[in-house]
């Protein structure tokens, strides 16, 4: 293990003996629970950044709270299939979902016709961030971002992947700056959208990180976040291209609105433990080049609301 590696675990450790949950997995109230296996709900197709770190951290979780966690997909329009699932799934604590929580709870009720809103869930924690990007095959004509603007301009109807949501804005965004004519096939996770980068259905896409995977055969034109993506500090974000805008990465974990007390101190607590274990660290930092973040149901609370607002704007156009 690298001395990096070694810090960066006992500042992840610290974050967790700082907030106090840790020690309170299997303390809480809810004496009864867990007392049977636990759902964790990936909203997108296997394979994708999501599910890869999902699975890891469904063991993880399913340690921390004594009993099995396992892992659903269920994916479809970005996120709206998973979530309006869990939206109308008992408040018991035995279904959870896994992903971003951001976009499904702060964009899609605002932009897109959905049967939830943010009040329809219970906020656990967070516990990483996507590296949200554009990518493209190897040995393709350009490699920037100006590039493939320049490219998509002289070859009209150039093909691009997009799996909805905030992404396919983004990219709309882009198109309609710059006059492109983008045809869209669409992808129900970043496995997939690899996939169709690789065999040759498409040009360029969104992906979520699962793209560091690949990074022989899939390279970043852009990063989609508010800074550049620590895996791949030479490549600009989207708002330095001068497109004014950056995605929320947030990933974390959500239960149906109307759950218990104690038992979302149970799963928060658990959280906690999870997110800090060594085998997530290792696929979320080395294998995927993200970080993870932990943060309380609370703190996430307060972001959403607060990004509900900044996104208005964008999801009124």
């Amino acid at each position: 293990m690298t001395p990096f590696r070694q810090i960066r675990r006992a500042v992840i450790a610290g974050t967790v003996a700082t907030l106090g949950l840790a020690a309170t997995v299997g303390q809480a109230t809810a004496q009864d629970y867990p007392s049977k296996p636990v759902t964790l709900i990936i909203p997108y197709g296997a394979g994708g950044s999501t599910d890869t770190m999902g699975r890891v951290f469904a063991n993880a979780l399913g340690n921390a709270l004594g009993e099995p966690v396992v892992v659903v997909n269920r994916k479809g329009g970005g996120g709206v299939v998973g979530a309006s699932f869990l939206k109308n799934s008992a408040a018991d604590g035995y279904t959870v979902l896994l992903g971003g929580i951001d976009e499904i709870t702060a964009w899609y009720p605002i932009a897109v016709d959905v049967d939830f809103s943010a009040d329809d869930f219970q906020f656990i924690g967070a516990v990483a961030n996507y590296q949200n990007a554009l990518v493209a095959p190897v040995g393709q004509p350009f490699s920037t971002l100006p590039e493939f603007v320049e490219y998509a301009k002289a070859n009209p109807g150039t093909a691009v992947v997009t799996q909805g949501g905030m992404s396919g804005r983004f990219i709309d965004r882009m198109a309609e700056r710059e006059g492109l004519e983008l045809r869209s096939v669409n992808a129900n996770s970043g496995s997939e959208a690899m996939q169709l980068l690789l065999a040759g259905n498409a040009i360029m896409s969104y992906s979520g990180g699962i793209h560091a995977n690949y990074a022989e055969q899939i390279g970043v034109l852009a990063s989609l976040n508010d800074s550049r993506l620590s895996g791949y500090p030479d490549k600009p974000t989207f708002k330095e291209a001068g497109y004014e805008l950056a995605m929320p990465s947030l990933i974390g974990v959500i239960a149906p609105a109307g759950l218990p007390d104690d038992i979302a101190a149970t799963l928060e607590a658990a959280l906690q433990t999870a997110a800090a274990d060594a085998d997530f660290l290792t696929i979320v930092e080395e294998r995927l080049k993200s970080r993870v973040e932990i943060l309380s149901g609370a703190d996430v609370a307060a972001l959403i609301a607060d990004m509900s607002t900044k996104l208005a704007p964008l999801a009124a156009e």
